[in-house]
């Protein structure tokens, strides 16, 4: 009989976050962010030529990987990146390969 490993919390984390950056979507918004200081949804949406709503369902996961954070300022919430988290993504990525 096989045997079945069961991944650990980390590697759940891990293939959450590469299987989140890897979406078409999320690729645009993480460039359009390196190019931009921060954007709302709505910029973000307009500047990747994504409809709105398929950027504000991204954004949530973006945010839960740690890749992306946001800032409320008056009524608008402003996306950033978070300096370095990629940078740490992509290190953990090549140790895989």
């Amino acid at each position: 009989m096989p045997t079945i490993t069961i991944p650990s919390a980390a590697h759940k984390k891990a293939a959450d976050i590469f299987s989140t950056i890897a979406l078409p979507v999320s690729s645009f918004v993480i460039y359009t962010l390196a190019e931009n200081s921060e954007l709302t949804a709505k910029q973000l949406a307009t500047k990747t030529g994504n409809a709105l709503p398929v950027v504000q369902r991204i954004l949530p996961k973006l945010l839960a990987t740690g890749v992306i954070r946001k800032e409320t300022m008056g009524v608008e919430v402003y996306y950033k990146l978070v300096h370095g988290r990629l940078e740490t993504i992509n290190a953990a990525a090549a140790r895989l390969l």
